[in-house]
């Protein structure tokens, strides 16, 4: 498609320099009139001074834009960014309509005729990557354009700088997806290969910390099971310090309550346990009695285990046996996982406090290990679960975003929180918030809550796995909506089963990128002059 400018040069040149051409509310192009409202002489004089200062500095090859802004038979009259106004003929198959933002290439300049074809979204592009390329002096290889289309397609700056910055990145980390490292810099998060790998793994929900929780307990266990079975007792200080670092310090921040058994486990369990320990031995015996006179905690039964011969000996069948890897499980719940009511203590952000509490304590276990062999796959737990930690509270300071792992009194289950309301929105209006909240629990399975808040009225949509699970939320909605009203809150809830792929959360495209707008429908609006 082209348009051609039937533009007298030589008349414009004189209205630039003499002022004085007559001008009323018509703008004439070969003998049509196109009617102009609200234009004085005078400022049809200024606009014809401008356009005559940038069709004198035309080259074929230059590039411009412009708005449609008014259309009569085959004569339109464009607008441009100074202020300018140009009047063209249509040839072709000219599609444009008024106020229509367009981009052209000058193809001719003639005999005062000038020849404009214009550029479509994927023609303009293509320009546009080019030139950008060139000025950060790259070259225009598939891996630098599908770069800069990323960028493009997040609304992020093209500057030399950033094409630069990220042309490095791609260099310092070549397995990583374009994508993420976009993404990680639009979020103003540090591009390591560790918050790489995290974002990965969110992207697949394959970052919950209560399976990284759980996978520390099983390597907590297993590493005990080795260590006694060839005595090495170095080894079990090593994890019995552990054990204990991770309760923190007492009288400070840090420290976590161990609780009595009676407090953790059902009576079954408590009875296979100490049937077990009196057939042990005296030691065994010992303990079974502390523990049925409810005067001993979880943390001090797992260490009168370890620093009993008689019990930690593999032949006694206690460290090696599914009871103590439960003891050990329970561990990681009481100084690791949240309960529902710490999740809703008043006061200052009770998530944060509990996340600032397990790295500090997490730091400080490690610190004793600097100089110790401590087991591999214990040390990649911990760095694991520093990295996951660091990687939200990163996250969180453009978005609102957290994992609960969380501990129920017949399970534990993984909760994850996304706010979509930004945090700039929320400063200003914290009564508007919409989020989700993704739970993934032991015996029910995943559910997907999608919550608006518009001050006290509370929407509610849960989206589950089977028609078992629908029922059971349904005959328990009654208890959530009585506690809601209680609060004050006007209520309204959905619930329906997930049908097919697109009722699947997506954590890029419904989180990361949500706020993410595509703007003048994929048109790259340059200045007059590119």
């Amino acid at each position: 498609m082209e348009i051609r400018m039937d533009i007298n040069v030589q008349k414009l040149s004189n209205i630039s320099s003499t002022g004085t051409e007559q001008a009323d509310n018509t703008y004439n192009t070969s003998g049509k009139n196109i009617n102009i409202t609200n234009t004085p002489a005078s400022g049809l004089n200024n606009i014809n001074s401008n356009a005559y200062s940038v069709l004198k500095n035309l080259m074929p090859g230059d590039v411009l834009s412009g708005i449609i802004n008014q259309i009569k038979d085959s004569q339109v009259l464009i607008g441009f960014n100074d202020g300018s106004l140009l009047s063209a003929h249509l040839t072709g198959d000219a599609n444009v309509s008024k106020g229509d933002n367009i981009t052209f290439l000058v193809k001719n300049i003639s005999d005062n005729q000038i020849s404009l074809k214009v550029i479509s979204a994927g023609e303009q592009q293509n320009m546009f990557i080019d030139k950008a390329l060139e000025a950060a002096g790259l070259y225009a290889t598939d891996e630098n354009t599908a770069m800069l289309k990323e960028l493009l397609s997040l609304n992020m700056p093209v500057s030399s700088d950033m094409l630069n910055n990220m042309n490095r990145l791609m260099a310092q980390y070549p397995g990583a997806n374009i994508n993420t490292i976009a993404n990680l810099i639009r979020l103003d998060m540090p591009v390591t290969s560790d918050n790489i790998a995290m974002f990965e793994a969110y992207k697949t929900f394959d970052a919950q910390i209560n399976n990284q929780l759980n996978s520390l307990g099983l390597n907590i266990y297993n590493s005990i099971n080795n260590a006694c079975m060839t005595g090495d007792l170095k080894a079990l200080s090593n994890i019995e310090n552990l054990i204990n670092g991770m309760y923190g310090i007492n009288g400070t921040d840090s420290e976590v309550k161990s609780e009595s058994l009676s407090n953790s486990f059902p009576d079954d369990f408590i009875n296979k346990l100490t049937d077990k320990l009196n057939s042990v031995s005296d030691a065994g015996k010992a303990l079974s009695d502390s523990i049925m006179k409810d005067n001993i905690s979880l943390k001090d039964t797992i260490n009168y285990i370890l620093n009993n011969h008689s019990l930690s000996d593999p032949s006694a069948g206690i460290t090696n046996s599914a009871v103590f890897k439960q003891l050990l499980g329970q561990f990681i719940t009481e100084t690791m996982r949240l309960t529902p009511k710490d999740v809703g203590t008043p006061g200052d952000n009770p998530i944060n406090s509990f996340y600032k509490r397990v790295r500090k304590n997490i730091e400080d276990v490690e610190s004793i290990y600097k100089s110790s062999n401590i087991n591999e796959d214990i040390s990649k737990n911990m760095e694991d679960i520093k990295s996951n930690i660091d990687f939200m509270n990163d996250l969180n300071k453009n978005m609102t975003f957290f994992q609960m792992p969380l501990k129920f009194s017949e399970g534990e289950g993984n909760g994850e929180l996304y706010v979509f309301t930004n945090k700039k929105a929320l400063a200003h209006n914290a009564e508007d918030v919409s989020a989700m909240l993704h739970l993934d629990m032991e015996h029910l399975g995943p559910i997907d809550v999608y919550v608006k808040l518009n001050k006290k009225n509370v929407s509610t949509n849960f989206i589950l796995e089977s028609e078992e699970l629908l029922n059971f939320v349904y005959s328990h909605i009654d208890e959530l909506n009585e506690r809601l009203e209680k609060l004050g809150y006007s209520t309204h809830f959905e619930m329906k089963v997930s049908e097919n792929v697109k009722d699947e959360f997506d954590f890029v495209n419904d989180f990361i990128e949500r706020d993410i707008r595509p703007e003048n429908n994929g048109q790259y609006i340059l200045d007059v002059k590119a």
